[in-house]
Parts: structure tokens; C-alpha cells; sequence
């Protein structure tokens, strides 16, 4: 999970420390629920409130 979480973090390197959390965090949904698909979701989540954010702000 750690390595994962690492790489997840080496490609978004303007937020390397925010990133490496965020990864863990996908990690262990994906170990516990044993499937991509949640992580998948949470990040298209994610990453649709930060864009929303950052448009109307």
C-alpha cells in the first residue's frame, strides 16, 4: 500500500504530501472493500468538488 500510495503521489507533485495521504486512503478502500471501483469513485469525487471549488472560487 505505501508503494502505491507513493506513486499515486509522484504523479500529482504539486501536492506530494496531500497526495501521499490521499493514496493511503485509496489504498486501504481498495484492500477493504476488495475492489477498484470504490477508490475509482472516490477520487472522481474528489476530484470533482476540487474543480468546483477551484472555479467558482
Amino acid at each position: 500500500m505505501i508503494t502505491s500510495a507513493i506513486v499515486f503521489a509522484l504523479f500529482h507533485p504539486m501536492y506530494l504530501v496531500v497526495t501521499l495521504i490521499s493514496g493511503l486512503i485509496l489504498a486501504v478502500i481498495t484492500f477493504r472493500t476488495k475492489s477498484l471501483i470504490p477508490a475509482i469513485l472516490t477520487h472522481a469525487i474528489w476530484n470533482l468538488y476540487v474543480g468546483v471549488f477551484f472555479l467558482y472560487f
